[in-house]
C-alpha cells in the first residue's frame, strides 16, 4: 500500500517559504516556550462563531449569554492569556452579533467540516489534503452561489490576494471555486463597521486550481527529497517576513554543532494544532520493494 503524506494548507506554506522552517516545526515539532496571544484570541473567537452559525445552521435560538460563557470556558480550558483579553475577545464577538442581527444573507451550509482529498497517488506514495473551512454559506438569502468563509480576527486589515494556499486549498478540496474573508477587527478606536469587513471574494477557475496542484505536488516531493538527503536548506528571504524573524531564525544563525541545544533549550515540544493528520512515514519509503526514485 502506497505510504500517506497529509499536508494541511498552513504545512504547504511553510514547506513553500523555507523547508528548514517546516522541518523544525512540523517533523520535529518544535515551538515557541510562549505562545502568541493572538492565536489564543483568534481560537476563543472562532469557538463562539462555531457556535453561532451553528443555532443558526439548525434554526435554533440560542442566547448571546450562552456564547459569550462560551467563550469564556473554552478560554480557561484552553489557553493562558489574561481575563482581560478573554473579555476584549467577548465584547468584539458581541459587536459582532449586534451589528449583523437581522442580516440574513447567508444561508448556511456547513460549519466546521473538514475534507480529507487525495492530491497525487502512485504505487509508493500517496499525498492527501486537508482543511476545515469554517463556513459553506449560500449567499442572496439561499438563491446565489455556494461560498467558502474564512473568519479572520484582525488587528490590521493588510491586504489579502488569490494566490494564497488556504484559499486555492479550501477550493479544491470542496469543489466549490467561490472565496470569502469575514474579518473582524481589533482597532477599538474604529466603529463596527469599519471593523467588520466581508472582503476580498475570490473566485478561481479551473487553471487556478490546476496551478495550485502542480505546485503543491512538487513541493511534497521536495520535503521527500529533503529526507532522503537528510538536510532541510533554509531559504533566506523567509527568515525575515514584514520586519519580524522567523520563530527559528536564532537557531539557523548558530552554529550547526549548537542547533540541538538551541531547540531543546528555548522551544518546546508541542502538540500540532492539526494533530489527527498523518504524516509520512520516511523511514519506510525505501523498503525492499520500492521502486526506482523516478516513479515519484
Amino acid at each position: 500500500m502506497p505510504l500517506n503524506l497529509v499536508l494541511s494548507s498552513h504545512r504547504i506554506s511553510h514547506a513553500q517559504t523555507c523547508l528548514r522552517y517546516y522541518y523544525y516545526k512540523h517533523e520535529l515539532m518544535k515551538g515557541p516556550i510562549k505562545r502568541e496571544v493572538y492565536f489564543d484570541e483568534g481560537d476563543i473567537l472562532h469557538a463562539m462563531l462555531k457556535m453561532y452559525y451553528t443555532a443558526k445552521m439548525n434554526g435554533t435560538s440560542i442566547s448571546d449569554k450562552l456564547i459569550f460563557e462560551l467563550g469564556r470556558n473554552f478560554a480557561a480550558q484552553s489557553t493562558e492569556v489574561s481575563s482581560e483579553i478573554v473579555e476584549s475577545t467577548i465584547d468584539a464577538m458581541d459587536m459582532y452579533i449586534q451589528h449583523y442581527k437581522g442580516d440574513n444573507d447567508w444561508k448556511i451550509l456547513a460549519v466546521e467540516q473538514s475534507f480529507v482529498k487525495i492530491l497525487f497517488e502512485n504505487e509508493k506514495i500517496r499525498i492527501i489534503a486537508t482543511g476545515t473551512p469554517d463556513l459553506v454559506v449560500k449567499t442572496m438569502r439561499g438563491k446565489g452561489p455556494r461560498v467558502l468563509v474564512d473568519h479572520k480576527y484582525e488587528a490590521q486589515f493588510r491586504r489579502k490576494f488569490p494566490r494564497d494556499n488556504q484559499p486555492l486549498t479550501y477550493c479544491w478540496g470542496t469543489g466549490i471555486s467561490d472565496f470569502l474573508y469575514n474579518r473582524i477587527g481589533k482597532q477599538k478606536s474604529y466603529k463596527p463597521e469599519q471593523r467588520l469587513v466581508r472582503d476580498p471574494y475570490f473566485s478561481y477557475g479551473k487553471h487556478h486550481i490546476e496551478e495550485w496542484k502542480e505546485s503543491t505536488i512538487a513541493t511534497c516531493l521536495e520535503i521527500i527529497r529533503c529526507h532522503e538527503l537528510d538536510y532541510y536548506p533554509p531559504r533566506l528571504l523567509g527568515c525575515v517576513y514584514m520586519g519580524r524573524k522567523c520563530t527559528f531564525h536564532d537557531v539557523c544563525h548558530t552554529t550547526p554543532n549548537n542547533r540541538e541545544y538551541k531547540l531543546n533549550t528555548f522551544f518546546k515540544d508541542e502538540v500540532a494544532y492539526d494533530k489527527d493528520m498523518v504524516p509520512i512515514d520516511f523511514d519506510k519509503l525505501r523498503g525492499e520493494d520500492a521502486e526506482d526514485d523516478s516513479s515519484i
